[in-house]
């Protein structure tokens, strides 16, 4: 099999769309190559913030011509030519579309809510974030576990308000985290892993209100998720467990987190 990675595989490499084997290869060639590998980091990061930015016009309310996937397929095929990292300039212009569009019709602030109701997108956002980052074997955190003090610092300042993240969230350990941008701003992007190699993420993100919100389960993408807000804070865990496993380790982080208040 030839070793010679073109940018088609950079990007695809980045949407995690390659197979296993030729995954490898390029992850070794990212390895060895400094500026490829910033290359397919800074789509990875782009990918992110657009994902997280039209989470709210994903609803499954909005009128058909305006979600987000037909507007992607519609600007990939205004494309009558592709180079270099093509993937990328659809999506932007899927979400220059979006924005637009939604903005003439009402639906471009649907689902940016507070209370109950407004913490569940955070869930998605959560989601998005975890398809994005947890199949980077690479660098899927920032700062890993081990410079903690560094990791808590940044994100505090960041998010404008002390946190410190759980060392443990029952058996998965704290790989590490980031800070990433949601359609509410900049979010703490925290990271754990178990002994069988399985990733959780833990989303925070301050609101827009100072309130208070029960835990509530939700599917997002295939995922079991759990999101809850306190004072003013919104929180969400998610990964591929069961929900009631992922449900009592949501219960577990939200004590420890009060107690830490």
């Amino acid at each position: 099999m030839s070793t010679q990675v073109t940018d088609e595989e950079l990007q695809a490499y980045a949407d995690n769309e390659l197979e296993a084997e030729r995954r490898l290869i390029v992850a070794r060639y990212l390895a060895d190559n400094s500026d490829a590998a910033k290359k397919v980091a800074a789509i990875v990061a782009q990918t992110a913030l657009v994902r997280a930015a039209t989470a709210p016009l994903r609803d499954p309310a909005i009128p058909q011509h305006l979600r987000i996937e037909r507007l992607a397929a519609r600007a990939q095929d205004r494309r009558h030519s592709r180079s270099g990292f093509g993937g990328w300039s659809s999506l932007v212009a899927a979400f220059v579309s979006v924005f637009v569009l939604g903005a003439a019709s009402g639906w471009g602030l649907h689902g940016i809510g507070v209370g109950s109701s407004g913490v569940r997108p955070l869930v998605e956002e959560a989601a998005d974030t975890y398809v994005v980052y947890e199949p980077d074997r690479l660098h899927p955190v920032e700062i890993s576990a081990s410079n903690r003090d560094e990791l808590n610092t940044w994100v505090s300042s960041r998010l404008g308000r002390p946190l410190s993240a759980p060392d443990t969230i029952g058996d998965f350990n704290l790989l590490g985290g980031r800070v990433i941008a949601t359609s509410r701003g900049p979010a703490a992007m925290f990271m754990y892993v178990n002994g069988l190699g399985k990733r959780i993420v833990m989303l925070v993100c301050p609101l827009s209100l100072h309130g208070t919100a029960p835990i509530t389960d939700s599917s997002p993408d295939g995922l079991s998720g759990v999101s809850w807000s306190d004072q003013g804070v919104g929180y969400s865990l998610v990964g591929p467990i069961q929900g009631k496993e992922l449900h009592d380790l949501g219960q577990r982080v939200r004590s420890e987190m009060a107690d830490k208040a």
